[in-house]
């Protein structure tokens, strides 16, 4: 049993099936990002930041999209996402991944 505190530990075998499920039981939905402002947005982000930290542009791309779409949580297993990530949006928990 996961006690308050425990890092969450994810499988990612099992992602898919969770994100299913979670569509199933409208805890997440589907929504579409404006896509000219994320890529705007995406341009000035990656002009400010990638030469610093190496983002790849999908990275910086899912970030702003997150952005845009009002995302009060980013999930990520990628280190240099998750940098860029907590300078943007508001929770960015670290994923063990073992």
């Amino acid at each position: 049993m996961r006690r308050a505190g425990d890092p969450l530990l994810f499988q990612t075998a099992s992602v898919f099936k969770a994100i299913e499920q979670d569509l199933a039981a409208g805890r997440l939905k589907h929504a579409e990002p404006d896509w000219r402002e994320t890529l705007r947005m995406a341009e000035d982000l990656s002009a400010a930041r990638t030469e610093g930290l190496g983002t790849a542009a999908v990275d910086i791309w899912h970030i702003c999209a997150a952005q845009i779409l009002g995302a009060e949580v980013f999930w990520t297993f990628d280190e240099v996402q998750q940098r860029l990530a907590a300078d943007c949006i508001k929770r960015v928990p670290r994923l063990p991944t073992a």
